[in-house]
């Protein structure tokens, strides 16, 4: 699943929007990429609603590319709004607090919700994707974090370590050591509310995920690095990134 989803970024996105750019100018072509996320969201979403209606969803029903492919090009309406400063992306840096706020609540539902429940599947999917959709497009921004403090300094260390979270979250359930936590007694104790339990043991897999993202950059991708770094050595930047990405780029 992981590997199909690469060749959707790598080969099909690319080559949707070489059709979408074809004898179009720079506003058609922006117009073109608009409307077809929109559909694509809309008609994914429908899809989906009438599959989990009509026919229930299996556990590996999330994988397959025309339940899922709306969230790729999520992410090309992300960046587009926000790159080209449309009233949308204005409107939600213009209130930060109230659209990490929304997004939480649209994120939640994933929290309590299995990937096979019909109403995860159908409409939460893109709630989901939405959610993380105002995320970006409030730091993508420049949301001002010049005074992140503690905790915005711990996420940001978290963030560094995030590649690795994500390559081996996916297997950290099958590891004896993971399983043995999410077995203890205190874990999953009668007393405790069904909500409770939900929420310390996913406590526990988060931050046993960390760890094992940490570890995997610290003990295998910092050292490969460095020695890529010394085999291949990298050609300073001619201009900062801040200027290079001028949408990612924190505002002064």
């Amino acid at each position: 699943w992981s590997l199909a989803v690469e060749e959707h970024f790598y080969l099909v996105m690319p080559c949707m929007l070489l059709l979408l750019a074809w004898k179009a100018d720079l506003a058609q072509f922006e117009r073109r990429v608009l409307y077809t996320g929109v559909t694509i969201l809309v008609t994914v979403l429908a899809a989906r609603c009438y599959h989990a209606i009509h026919s229930g969803v299996d556990a590996g029903d999330f994988r397959l590319s025309h339940f899922r492919i709306d969230s790729l090009f999520l992410g090309v309406l992300v960046q587009l709004l926000a790159r080209r400063k449309h009233p949308i992306a204005k409107a939600v840096l213009g209130r930060p607090w109230l659209a990490l706020a929304a997004a939480a609540v649209l994120i939640a539902p994933s929290f309590m919700l299995g990937r096979a429940h019909p109403l995860m599947f159908s409409v939460g999917f893109t709630s989901l994707g939405l959610g993380y959709a105002l995320v970006l497009l409030v730091f993508a921004q420049g949301f001002d974090l010049r005074h992140p403090g503690p905790l915005g300094r711990s996420l940001a260390t978290i963030g560094t370590w995030s590649y690795n979270i994500y390559l081996w979250n996916f297997f950290l359930v099958s590891l004896p050591l993971t399983q043995h936590l999410l077995k203890q007694s205190w874990l999953v104790n009668p007393v405790l509310h069904p909500v409770i339990a939900v929420l310390v043991r996913g406590g526990v897999f988060i931050i046993t995920a960390i760890a094992v993202g940490a570890a995997f950059t610290k003990l295998v991708e910092a050292p490969f690095l460095w020695l890529r770094d010394r085999v291949i050595p990298q050609a300073p930047r001619s201009r900062p990134v801040e200027e290079s990405m001028p949408a990612l780029a924190v505002q002064s």
